[in-house]
C-alpha cells in the first residue's frame, strides 16, 4: 500500500489485550481510523473490542479476517508474532507489530524479506526512537556538541508484583523471555537509533528455567570511529527508573524513557539527586531559546540550533 494510492486504511486488531486497549485503540480513535475486525481467543476481549467499535466483525482466528482488511495491529504474545505476521503478509495485509517482532533473528529476517517481496509495510512499535528528545540526542552525538562521549548508561526497571502483569509475561512459551524481551528491547532499539551499530560484549541474567527478572548487558557502540562503552541494567524487582545517561567530557545528558518531550543537561554528573527536581513543562520556544543561550554562555560557544529543540516541552540545565 503506497501513499500515492490513497486507499482507505481498514484495520484488523489482532490481540485485544491490555496494550491494545490502553495504547492502540485510543490512538485509532484520535486519528479517526476505521477498524473492521478484531481477533482474539478470549471471548471477553472480543466483546471489549465490539464495545469500542460496535460495527466490526470478530473471530478467534486470523482466517476469518475480512478480505477488505489492508492493515493489522498485532499485539499478541511475542512467540505468536512470527506465524501471525507471516499469515498476514501472505494475505496482503500491512502490519504494525508490538515489540519484539520475533524471538529469533532468522524469523525477523524472513518476515522482512516477505514484506519486501509483497511490497507491504512491516513496522515494529519502537516509538521511543521518534521522541523529540531522542532526535536531540542524535544531533548532539553527530555533531559532538557536548564534547567527547565517554560512556552510556541505561536503566530500566521497577518492582512488580505478579498481579501487575498478565500471566503470559511469566510463561516463556508465550513471552519468549523476561525483562530483556519486555522492556530491554526498547532500550536497545533506542541505542541502535543513536549509534547505528551496537555490539554485545557480555550478558548476564537470573534466568533459571523460567523468565529472567533481572538482566545486565555490557555492549559497545560506534561513534566517530570510536568504541563507546554501554552498560544496561534491567529489572522487574528493583526500582531503577527508566532513563539513559550519556556521559560526555563536558556535560551529561539524561533522557527519560517515558518522557519523550523532556531532556536534562547536567553540569555536575555525580549529583543524580537533581535528576528528578525542577521540572519544566510546556515551555515556550522563547523560554527554550533563553535556556539555550544560558547554556551556550556556560559552555563557551556550544551551538545547538533551536529548530532541533522546538518540539521539546521541557529543557533543563543543572
Amino acid at each position: 500500500m503506497t501513499e500515492e494510492s490513497h486507499v482507505p486504511i481498514r484495520i484488523a486488531l489482532v490481540g485485544v489485550g491490555n496494550i491494545c486497549r490502553k495504547r492502540h485503540i485510543p490512538c485509532i480513535k484520535r486519528l479517526g481510523l476505521k477498524v473492521v475486525h478484531a481477533v482474539d481467543e478470549s471471548e471477553e476481549a472480543r466483546l471489549l473490542a465490539t464495545s469500542e467499535f460496535p460495527k466490526i466483525s470478530i473471530s478467534e482466528t486470523l482466517s476469518e479476517i475480512p478480505e477488505e482488511t489492508n492493515a493489522a495491529i498485532l499485539a499478541t504474545p511475542p512467540v505468536l508474532h512470527y506465524e501471525q505476521s507471516k499469515w498476514l503478509l501472505e494475505n496482503g495485509i500491512n502490519i504494525l507489530c508490538e515489540k519484539p517482532l520475533c524471538c529469533t533473528r532468522k524469523q525477523a529476517e524472513e518476515l522482512f524479506e516477505l514484506a519486501h517481496q509483497n511490497s507491504l509495510v512491516l513496522q515494529v512499535g519502537y516509538f521511543r526512537r521518534f521522541h523529540p528528545a531522542s532526535n536531540v540526542v542524535q544531533f548532539l552525538l553527530k555533531n559532538s556538541t557536548l564534547g567527547e562521549l565517554r560512556e552510556c548508561l541505561a536503566f530500566a526497571g521497577h518492582s512488580l508484583r505478579s498481579g501487575d502483569l498478565p500471566p503470559s509475561f511469566f510463561n516463556r512459551q508465550l513471552s519468549g523471555g523476561g525483562v530483556l524481551m519486555d522492556i530491554g528491547c526498547h532500550v536497545i532499539d533506542r541505542l541502535f537509533s543513536w549509534f547505528g551499530d551496537v555490539s554485545l560484549v557480555s550478558y548476564f541474567d537470573d534466568f533459571e528455567g523460567g523468565v529472567e527478572a533481572n538482566g545486565f548487558v555490557l555492549a559497545s557502540g560506534t561513534l566517530h570511529q570510536r568504541q563507546i562503552p554501554i552498560r544496561i541494567q534491567l529489572s522487574r524487582t528493583h526500582n531503577l527508573g527508566f532513563f539513559i545517561l550519556l556521559r560526555f567530557n563536558r556535560w551529561n545528558v539524561k533522557v527519560d524513557e517515558n518522557q519523550g518531550h523532556l531532556i536534562r543537561l547536567l553540569s555536575e554528573p555525580d549529583k543524580l539527586d537533581l535528576l528528578q527536581s525542577h521540572s519544566l513543562s510546556h515551555v515556550s520556544s522563547s523560554l527554550i531559546e533563553n535556556a539555550l543561550n544560558y547554556r551556550t554562555s556556560l559552555t563557551n560557544g556550544m551551538n545547538l540550533p533551536l529548530g532541533c529543540m522546538e518540539e521539546l516541552s521541557g529543557f533543563q540545565v543543572f
